[in-house]
């Protein structure tokens, strides 16, 4: 059989048409996928907020650019120890109740997950160990009613300080969501969280947990409405209530693994039964309005 030109042509046409509708049978098919759902926090919508004001879960392959890999404040800058420390490092003062300087290697932020490690380290001097910690860029706590939520599993060793804070841009006012590792005497040291408010007053509280929380992710939470009431939450569940000296600014968030070492007479202190490394780890942050 002799095949003309003509029906080449032909051919190729329907050949051509045929291609086309697959293309967009393919097309359509896809959009019938739905997305793969983002990774989850862990952490459900706070009752009466509305607005999703600022949240990271931590995707991936690197911190987010909202963070810094260092301890200090917005207006200040980086906390070097007056200088005792050369970049990147940072730290509070050495030979007083922290043991660590900050090393941004001790951080990693992929897969929806946030880790700081603690581990030895003498390479600078008047520290024992070297740690982590992660500040924002910009005041992301509103001087707005708003609930603060972090989800996050502590260390368990002794010395270990894990914190979750909010620090005005001068430094100075501070609300603190978490303070791991309490418990002195015969007190479990992992079930205890201390909250404070540092304005005008100090104000303190230390609740004791039912269960180990340093055997799972928890939920640390603090409602604030500036200048009325800072109330606490772990998981969902009320544990303080602050309705003086309460603070009326806006806030950077911090979170932080410290080491406490010296007399403190108030925290454990880490000593050479502590394993290292210890770890930090937070699976989301979330800040709401209403």
């Amino acid at each position: 059989m002799t095949v003309t030109a003509k029906q080449i042509a032909q051919l190729e046409a329907s050949l051509s048409a045929a291609q086309s509708c697959l293309k967009y049978l393919a097309t359509e098919l896809a959009s019938l996928v739905p997305d793969p759902p983002p990774p989850s926090s862990g952490m459900t919508q706070p009752a009466g907020f509305t607005t999703l004001y600022f949240s990271d879960d931590f995707p991936g392959p690197a911190l987010g650019a909202v963070w810094l890999p260092n301890m200090g404040d917005l207006k200040n800058g980086i906390w070097r120890n007056n200088g005792t420390l050369p970049a990147p490092y940072s730290g509070s003062s050495s030979g007083a109740f922290n043991a660590e300087y900050d090393n941004p290697k001790m951080i990693v932020a992929n897969d929806g997950l946030l880790t700081i490690s603690a581990m030895r380290d003498t390479s600078q001097p008047g520290y024992l160990w070297a740690s982590g910690c992660i500040r924002t860029t910009a005041t992301v706590v509103p001087a707005a009613h708003c609930y603060v939520q972090v989800r996050a599993k502590v260390p368990s060793g002794a010395g270990m300080w894990a914190g979750i804070w909010m620090l005005d841009t001068n430094g100075g006012s501070e609300i603190d969501i978490l303070e791991s590792g309490y418990g002195l005497g015969s007190t479990p040291t992992n079930r205890e969280v201390a909250v404070n408010v540092h304005d005008t007053g100090d104000a303190q509280s230390i609740y004791t947990a039912p269960e180990d929380l340093s055997l799972d992710f928890h939920v640390y939470a603090c409602e604030y409405l500036p200048g009325q009431l800072v109330r606490f939450y772990l998981d969902g569940v009320l544990i303080a209530t602050y309705t003086q000296d309460v603070p009326t600014g806006a806030y950077e968030l911090i979170v932080n693994l410290q080491v406490a070492q010296g007399s403190t007479g108030w925290h454990p202190i880490v000593t050479q039964a502590t394993p290292s490394p210890e770890t930090l780890s937070v699976s989301g942050v979330e800040v709401w309005t209403l």
